[in-house]
């Protein structure tokens, strides 16, 4: 799957940088920051296909471990260079392309995959609330799916400049957990929450359930970008 979603980027770029009119290269500041998920650079190129559809590709790259990630023992490598996401998208502008173009409502839809490894650890008991147990152990996690996004884009009307983009959308997505040297099983022992619920228990409880699920989607954010 990883190897399709690549030869997917490869070709944008090389259609996008052939053609040398209304190319827009973006830039995701949020993902940066995205611990419950985990941080990746990612950024994008979008290019116009016909007079009202263009093709956005994005790729990010994990540069560091999530906050949440606090195991004290290492199963699995985590860090820089272990986990990617892509995305590859279909765009319809309500409006055809005018002067500037990009510009306005778009509706898409997207294909998008996810993997990342990591290590983590939580508090479970056995049959009884005491004692509380602790497992730490490594995940394996991969994602794909698909999203139908309603955006909003502008940028200024010069020749080049920059611009900003925001989108939001549902759709469904496919999860594989694999975990490593995990003691805690979810059929026989019982998650042991925080007080307050919080996100680090919500990652936690799915980390620690392997297998294959299919769940609702639900996406949203903002770009910036630069008209070459």
């Amino acid at each position: 799957m990883k190897y399709t979603f690549t030869c997917l980027l490869t070709i944008s770029f090389f259609f996008a940088f052939s053609q040398k009119p209304d190319i827009l290269v973006k830039f995701c500041p949020v993902a940066l920051f995205d611990d419950i998920s985990f941080p990746t650079i990612q950024g994008g190129v979008e290019f116009r296909v016909s007079h009202k559809w263009t093709w956005y590709n994005e790729l990010g790259i994990k540069y560091r471990k999530s906050r949440m990630d606090d195991a004290d023992t290492i199963f699995v490598r985590s860090g820089a260079f272990t986990g990617i996401k892509f995305k590859t998208e279909a765009r319809y502008y309500l409006q055809a392309f005018r002067k500037p173009p990009y510009t306005g409502l778009y509706v898409a839809a997207n294909l998008f995959f996810t993997k990342d490894n990591h290590n983590t650890q939580i508090d479970y008991y056995h049959g009884n609330p005491y004692p509380v147990m602790t497992d730490a152990f490594g995940v394996k996690k991969t994602t794909y799916g698909s999203n139908l996004l309603v955006g909003f884009q502008k940028y200024n009307s010069r020749p080049r400049g920059f611009g900003i983009e925001f989108y939001a959308g549902f759709g469904i997505r496919v999860r594989n957990v694999q975990t490593v040297g995990q003691q805690y099983n979810p059929h026989t022992d019982y998650f042991y929450p925080s007080v307050d619920p919080v996100f680090p228990d919500y990652r936690g409880e799915i980390d620690a359930t392997p297998g294959t699920f299919v769940v609702l989607n639900f996406t949203t954010g903002f770009r910036v970008f630069y008209k070459l």
